[in-house]
C-alpha cells in the first residue's frame, strides 16, 4: 500500500499508484524548511551552506566550516558525513583534521 523511494539525502515514502513529485527548485514544507536540488540530491540549508563554505574554501577543516556558518562540531560533522554519502564532497583525513572538498559544482546563488 505504501512503496518508497531514495530521493537524493531522504527516503520518502508514497501511497501506491501516486505519482512521485519531481521539482528541480527544491521542496518547501510547511515549517519554512527549504530544501536545494544539488546533482539529482536534495540538501538542507545548512547543507548548502557547507557546500556554498566549501566552493569558496576547498580543503578547510570541519572546525572552520563549524566557525563559519554558526554551528556546532558535532552538526557539521553529521552533515559532512550525509554529503560524502551522496558523493557531493571528499574527505581527506590529515592527522586529526578531515579537510573537506567539493566533488559537484555547485549553481551560484
Amino acid at each position: 500500500m505504501i512503496k518508497s523511494e531514495r530521493d537524493g539525502l531522504y527516503k520518502r515514502f508514497y501511497p501506491t499508484g501516486m505519482k512521485v513529485p519531481r521539482s528541480d527548485a527544491g521542496m518547501f514544507y510547511p515549517d519554512g524548511t527549504v530544501t536545494y536540488n544539488i546533482s539529482d540530491c536534495q540538501v538542507s540549508k545548512i547543507q548548502m551552506d557547507i557546500l556554498t563554505v566549501l566552493s569558496q574554501a576547498p580543503g578547510i577543516s570541519q572546525k572552520e566550516i563549524a566557525d563559519m556558518i554558526g554551528e556546532s562540531r558535532r552538526v557539521v560533522n553529521y552533515h559532512i558525513k550525509m554529503l560524502a554519502k551522496a558523493k557531493l564532497i571528499k574527505v581527506q583525513r590529515v592527522g586529526r583534521e578531515t579537510k573537506c572538498f567539493l566533488a559537484v559544482d555547485i549553481p551560484k546563488t
